[in-house]
């Protein structure tokens, strides 16, 4: 259930992919082991019903790939098709590998991740990422489970998410999520526009050393970015140790554009690190940024006017 599989140093070009997978999964592009140094450039992917891009490099070898000019329209986008089990119905999906670089694409409406990122040392930016999520929950338009990420100058917006199979949830579905389940770190999130997701524009939990430079995260429907630490998982677990997260959040926009959208949402107990220069917009209260849990598992919501917000948590 492949359009083409490649093995080897390889550059495509000018094709069109349409039609591919079944239920079982499949993907219209696929390259595995050998395939370094290769290039992926302005491609039409259209109406395949698993995954566009599939690319499984090497991370050893030396080189860069570029996957780039590409167009991604309607990926996974079938319900009962795409195949069972996670990291289905992706736009581009990289793992693993090391130096892809991921540009200029444009991809309009996949099942689930738009570009999802498996592997350390990958670059994702100057992408337009429309209707990511479009019938699946519990994802983001990029998604990365990695360290290292470099994700840059990006444009999303409507990452809705969809309940009609997850269950009674709100919308999980984020602009940029980076996966929380291991101690992943030194990650770059910097010059993204992201509008309109479901949940959060970014959600950053439990990274560390990560920068979040210079975003316009406007319009996201919970909240324009979440951070959070990663605490006992049980109420028997063995307590955690809140260490800093040393990250970095520098000259973002956080604008919460209607009363029920939150700027940054935080839980008090963790150190994040180090934020300055950022600005809070919220048209409706002096109190700009919300904290919640207070240091408890219940979905308590205080909301702090900037300066004792400053004071409290410096």
């Amino acid at each position: 259930m492949y359009g083409l599989s490649l093995s080897r140093t390889s550059t495509v070009s000018r094709c069109c992919f349409e039609g591919i997978g079944g239920d079982k999964g499949g993907s219209a592009l696929r390259a595995t082991w050998d395939i370094a140094d290769s290039r992926i450039v302005d491609n039409v992917f259209k109406n395949n019903l698993n995954i566009g891009i599939s690319w499984y490099e090497n991370s050893g070898k030396l080189g860069m790939t570029i996957i780039e000019r590409d167009t991604l329209i309607n990926t996974g986008t079938f319900p009962g098709y795409g195949g069972s089990g996670p990291w289905h119905a992706v736009g581009i999906l990289v793992h693993p590998s090391k130096n892809v670089r991921v540009q200029h694409d444009y991809i309009d409406k996949t099942g689930y991740a738009g570009i999802l990122l498996g592997s350390d040392s990958n670059f994702v930016q100057y992408n337009i990422i429309n209707n990511a999520m479009w019938t699946l929950n519990d994802g983001a338009a990029i998604y990365t489970d990695c360290s290292k990420s470099f994700i840059r100058n990006n444009i999303i917006y409507n990452t809705r998410g969809n309940l009609e199979s997850s269950g009674p949830w709100y919308p999980l579905s984020h602009g940029i999520w980076l996966e929380y389940l291991e101690e992943y770190r030194e990650s770059v999130v910097e010059n993204n526009t992201i509008v309109h997701s479901g949940c959060y524009g970014i959600y950053l939990r439990n990274n560390f050393s990560c920068t979040i430079k210079n975003n316009v995260l406007f319009n996201n429907d919970i909240a324009q970015m979440d951070i959070d630490g990663r605490g006992p998982e049980n109420k028997t677990a063995v307590k955690r140790t809140y260490q800093s997260q040393d990250n970095l959040l520098v000259g973002n926009i956080y604008y919460a554009a209607s009363k029920k959208q939150k700027t940054l949402l935080f839980r008090p107990e963790y150190d994040y690190g180090t934020l300055q220069d950022n600005y809070f917009c919220n048209p409706w209260t002096d109190s700009v940024v919300s904290g919640y849990g207070a240091g408890t598992t219940q979905w308590i919501i205080y909301d702090y006017p900037l300066d004792q917000w400053q004071t409290q948590f410096s």
